[in-house]
């Protein structure tokens, strides 16, 4: 059944529902009402016990945005009779289904709650649990009310839930379709790299220059990000993991403390067990590389970045990749200075030019871990991994330059300089990526206001 014929059957059951309540029940509901706050601390309350949901949400996160949200919720199920006010409330039930969705709460840990709701309903119109006719006719409607809710409420979440599914896969087949000899390559290149670095600092025992782990090299950045996103986490990207993991908190310290030895004899043994590891990492790289087939396309047509409805996918991977692994990632949004001017000036073809311009600054300004896409007009959408505030107001400084540092032909004769606003927002933890996005574009917003080719970083 379509969303709106779901929509339509829910308002016309609940119409039904109030329909059917008398004036002494309502307002027994509504004397209910007044303790929704309560009852929606009673739900986080239960929520936050559950382990995969309570690492999700932590206090600050609940109290900020979810909170008040469930606390509208619940006011409207036990005060809302009115036609219009039910249109009110099936858009406030499409919001819930979705926000619970986007931060990843199980759609099992949400009814159990909503079933604690309910007890605590029934526990405020008749606490002797003893309830008379007319409480009996408001606990019934109550309970009909939020059921029939939380119906329209899952629909919603597991609607989304399947679009999400659909998205990830398809980022997944997107990232199938590049140049995959290419880019085994690049990550076969990037571990020798970081091989032959390594084995120099060892040899030379340059006291100055400290050893790199493999896990924060060019090789660790596009595995641990991009090698994810491309296929799902299985036993050869684990391993992959876990032997970087092995190498960065055993045998690199064992080989540097070695090292530090003039003239060890132990050097080459302590090497061996490393080499050896890299090898297999080697060998385990070519192996993912062979399961890879080619499935969708999944470019933007005009500047070939990444398209934006894989948005969600990557800032979903790198929120959890970020609580659990506690590693500190920004997102900025850039938009071109005077687009719509330029355009209207020197013509569509010229703003194809500078758009591509930008699109071709970006990717060379970021490191091979990060992402770059086209958010929509003249608007880009950067993810900046494993990078600090400063690191992160560091990196868009490089972008902007990069930006303006040439002219673009846009016509014969006719040469421009294109510059870039950006605003820049740290995950604060949050688990909702909409918010971070919704951040960085506030930033954006108090960057243009103050004049081209500016940079305001959200919460500053």
């Amino acid at each position: 059944m379509r969303s709106e014929e779901t929509e339509h059957l829910v308002a016309t059951q609940w119409r039904q529902i109030v329909d059917g309540l008398s004036g002494e029940a309502r307002d027994i509901l509504r004397r209910a009402a007044t303790h929704a706050s309560e009852f929606s601390d009673e739900f986080y309350d239960v929520m936050q016990r559950d382990p995969e949901a309570g690492a999700i949400l932590n206090a600050h996160q609940v109290s900020e945005r979810l909170r008040p949200a469930m606390t509208r919720w619940i006011e409207a199920c036990l005060t809302h009779y009115e036609p219009e006010q039910i249109t009110q409330m099936l858009a406030l039930q499409r919001h819930l289904g979705n926000l619970h969705a986007r931060v990843g709460v199980k759609i099992d840990v949400l009814l159990r709650s909503a079933r604690n709701i309910k007890g605590s309903v029934i526990r405020t119109i008749a606490p002797d649990l003893a309830p008379d006719a007319r409480q009996f006719e408001a606990i019934r409607g109550a309970l009909r009310i939020v059921d029939l809710s939380l119906e329209a409420m899952s629909e919603q979440y597991s609607t989304a839930q399947r679009v999400a599914a659909r998205t990830d896969e398809a980022y997944r087949n997107f990232a199938l379709s590049m140049n995959l000899s290419l880019e085994r390559e690049r990550q076969r290149a990037a571990l020798l790299d970081w091989q032959s670095d390594t084995l120099q600092s060892l040899m030379i025992g340059d006291e100055h220059r400290a050893l790199q782990n493999l896990g924060e090299s060019g090789y660790g950045l596009r595995v641990r990000h991009k090698a994810s996103a491309m296929m799902a986490v299985g036993d050869t990207l684990n391993e992959i993991t876990g032997a970087m993991d092995r190498i960065d908190g055993v045998l690199l310290p064992e080989c540097a403390r070695v090292a530090a030895v003039p003239g060890s004899p132990r050097l080459r043994d302590a090497l061996r067990p490393l080499l050896g590891e890299v090898k297999r990492i080697g060998f385990l790289t070519d192996s993912m590389f062979e399961h890879l087939i080619t499935l969708e396309q999944g470019r933007d047509a005009l500047t070939q970045l990444l398209s934006q409805r894989f948005e969600s996918t990557i800032l979903t991977r790198e929120i959890e990749l970020s609580r659990t692994g506690e590693r500190p990632f920004a997102v900025m949004l850039a938009s071109v200075d005077r687009f719509r001017e330029l355009r209207e000036r020197y013509g569509e073809n010229a703003g194809e030019r500078i758009l591509q311009y930008v699109a071709s600054c970006l990717v060379a300004a970021v490191r091979a871990g990060d992402f770059v896409f086209r958010h929509g007009g003249e608007q880009f959408l950067v993810v900046c991994v494993e990078r600090n505030e400063e690191e992160a107001r560091e990196a868009a400084a490089v972008i902007r330059a990069t930006i303006a540092a040439e002219h673009i032909a846009v016509g014969p004769g006719n040469r421009v300089q294109a510059t870039a606003s950006m605003g820049v927002a740290m995950h604060d933890g949050h688990p909702d990526y909409q918010r971070l996005i919704e951040r960085a574009n506030g930033a954006l917003i108090a960057a243009r206001a103050e004049g081209p080719d500016r940079c305001v970083v959200a919460g500053a």
